[in-house]
């Protein structure tokens, strides 16, 4: 019933964002993470279940900014290599100025995105899963949900990322799908490494600081190479 219902709030909060509700990001966001919540308490999960436990806090902050680092080196390696600079050339950006950029990588980002997902990918489902099943199922299954998770998401970023376009083809149906495709199994590989990152700290705050340095952090360097 755990997974149904978790299940459940991610299809309507995944339609609200990308369908019927997208300037409502943020507060279905929130509100989707603190329904998930109780929903794991409801089901008898305990917050260290849940990667919220207080005596693992301390190692989620220290996992947390070794990620951060890591992902700021490949970034900078990436913006050096012509064959990779072109990824970061996203339309979706338009004419935003630094402020918008600021306000989307530091509230909308880790209060929307990285909050929703990990307290439902690697919290509540995850919980859930190593109940039912084991801890290598758990991985595999949560990540596979998790790459699904980013469908509607993908539909539109073959046609606002240069580096893609370029890649695969400008407007083509095919193209489309196959971003779609490759989007699924690069998000679901991401959500192997935020399990592993969650295993190895005992604490959501590893893959969150993990997930918004690649999400938050991917906006600014986006900004930046715009303005140059």
């Amino acid at each position: 019933m755990t997974l149904i219902a978790v299940l459940a709030v991610l299809l309507v909060v995944n339609l609200l964002n990308h369908r019927w509700r997208s300037h409502w990001y943020l507060r279905t966001c929130v509100i989707g993470s603190l329904v998930l919540l109780a929903i794991g308490r409801a089901s008898g999960f305990s917050w260290t279940q849940m990667g919220l436990g207080r005596s693992a806090i301390l190692s989620g902050i220290v996992w947390g900014i070794a990620s951060i680092a890591i992902v700021v080196a490949v970034y900078l390696i990436g913006l050096r290599i012509p064959r990779t600079r072109g990824f970061f050339v996203d339309d979706r950006l338009g004419g935003r100025t630094g402020f918008a950029v600021a306000r989307h990588a530091l509230v909308e980002v880790p209060l929307g995105t990285v909050l929703l997902e990990e307290t439902a990918f690697r919290g509540v489902l995850f919980a859930d899963l190593v109940i039912a099943t084991d801890t290598t199922t758990a991985v595999i299954v949560s990540s596979l949900i998790f790459g699904v998770w980013h469908v509607l998401p993908a539909m539109a970023w073959h046609e606002s990322n240069a580096g893609i376009a370029e890649t695969l083809g400008e407007r083509h149906a095919r193209a489309r799908w196959l971003v779609v495709a490759l989007s699924v199994a690069g998000t679901a590989a991401a959500g192997v490494v935020f399990c592993l990152l969650l295993l190895g700290s005992n604490s959501l705050l590893a893959p969150m600081a993990f997930h918004w340095a690649v999400n938050g952090l991917g906006l600014f360097f986006v900004w930046w190479l715009r303005r140059r």
